[in-house]
């Protein structure tokens, strides 16, 4: 009796180490992806914001790339970095969300306004101002983003550090 007791008791203790292991594996492998998925976000900004400062804007107001060939320059980063924010949904609430969704709405709106600068040449404002005014724009644009940034790195840390 004691020994099919014994048994039965490591039997069951068995069960639930495997079943144990298999939620810490499980959980171990969802933080990885999460970790995973917010480095993506960050490399993918970072290559937004490259390219945003390297964009040759003087060129482009003077009509010297076509429509085609800037989107083609921009849209493969945003595209990428669209993707991130997608991809942290499965990993973040909404009101963490909100911050990751901010930052892709932010440079949406550099290029919103790169578009206003491209095609909307009829003005009496002198080609270089306009080209100032959208460098003082995307800038204002990324010290904003910056702070949603720090949020961000925050808020990652404090979900890691338990």
């Amino acid at each position: 009796m004691t020994l099919a007791l014994f048994g039965f008791g490591f039997l069951i203790k068995k069960l639930l180490d495997d079943r144990s292991k298999k939620l810490e594996i499980n959980h171990t492998l969802y933080q990885q992806n999460r970790i995973a998925a917010i480095g993506n976000f960050f490399r993918n900004y970072a290559a937004v914001e490259l390219m945003w400062k390297q964009i040759h804007i003087w060129g482009i107001v003077q009509n010297k790339l076509t429509a085609e060939e800037i989107d083609k320059y921009i849209w493969p980063s945003i595209n990428s970095l669209k993707t991130s924010v997608i991809e942290l949904q499965m990993y973040f609430g909404k009101e963490d969300q909100a911050l990751f969704e901010k930052i892709l709405n932010n440079v949406l709106d550099i290029n919103m306004e790169l578009g206003i600068l491209m095609f909307n040449p009829t003005g009496t404002e002198p080609l270089v101002n306009r080209t100032n005014k959208f460098n003082f724009y995307r800038d204002n644009v990324f010290k904003n983003n910056n702070i949603l940034l720090e949020k961000i790195t925050a808020k990652v840390k404090e979900l890691f550090s338990n």
